[in-house]
């Protein structure tokens, strides 16, 4: 869908994953079929965006530091400070602000999303992840969960879901289901003497691996993050149990980790509720 404005050609995300996954509704939403990305070096969202089929030509624009980044892009999250953002990012490039649709997270003053754009369906994934991906559901040789409890780059442990390592004990107890445990830099040890659940902790080459291995998942148990927005996105089956913040209904990015085929739950559900849940939608119970 075009939008209503055929001058506005540009757009610009920025941020980690679960931001860019949310920009890209917007992306999409724009017709705009030239963007920015704003953040720092990574090849692997670089691959990403390029082989977005609604993305012709991708500009990337690096952050002087981590102190840069944090201050222009703050500026972007508002709408009445977007534009001064835009421009300092956009500084020395040969566009113009005019040219550029707003496309990022932008907040309200309650924090809560104002514009009503539905996060981006169908996103494309580097061909070299999903034959990593293949090989890996090949070699489990079974349906299989993935299993993310904590994703501590935006938010502490203590504000996760108390019940994770109590949960993952539980459900592990379940013989005939096969678990993939992901993310980076949590200590997963605990698990490392359960004979059906594969630990990938800080093993996947880049996060879109992780995308790529969800999609062949018969289920994804996650926090709040990006494969969460991942989850939405693909329309992959999910339930998902908020952090801390996350909880909160007016919140961005409680309102988008919502879809037919993703089951919520907030930090305050008790660790009874979620197991029995787990047995009424995925038939998970210990043997």
């Amino acid at each position: 869908m075009m939008n209503a404005d055929s001058k506005k050609q540009w757009a610009i995300v920025s941020g980690a994953w679960g931001d860019v996954i949310c920009e890209l509704g917007y992306v999409k939403s724009s017709g705009a079929k030239n963007l920015v990305y704003f953040g720092p070096e990574n090849p692997a969202m670089e691959s990403f965006l390029k082989c977005q089929d609604f993305v012709d030509n991708l500009i990337l624009v690096k952050p002087a530091d981590i102190d840069d980044f944090k201050a222009k892009n703050s500026l972007l999250m508002y709408e009445r400070t977007f534009l001064e953002g835009l421009k300092k990012i956009i500084k020395n490039k040969d566009i113009s602000p005019d040219d550029f649709y707003p496309t990022t997270t932008v907040m309200d003053k309650n924090r809560s999303w104002d514009r009503n754009i539905e996060i981006a369906k169908n996103l494309n994934l580097p061909q070299e992840c999903h034959e990593w991906a293949d090989d890996i559901a090949a070699k489990i040789e079974s349906d299989f969960y993935i299993i993310q409890p904590f994703s501590i780059n935006t938010t502490t442990y203590a504000a996760h879901w108390p019940h994770w390592h109590e949960f993952i004990q539980w459900i592990s107890g379940d013989l005939e289901k096969r678990y993939i445990l992901s993310g980076i830099r949590w200590d997963s040890k605990l698990y490392s003497n359960l004979s059906n659940v594969y630990n990938m902790v800080d093993k996947f080459p880049t996060i879109c691996h992780l995308f790529a291995l969800s999609q062949k998942a018969k289920g994804v148990f996650s926090t709040s993050n990006s494969l969460a927005h991942w989850c939405v996105s693909q329309n992959i089956p999910a339930t998902i149990i908020m952090n801390t913040i996350s909880s909160d209904p007016t919140y961005f990015f409680n309102k988008v980790i919502q879809g037919d085929n993703v089951q919520n739950f907030t930090y305050y559900a008790s660790l009874q509720r979620v197991c029995f849940a787990m047995h009424e939608r995925w038939g998970i119970w210990p043997s």
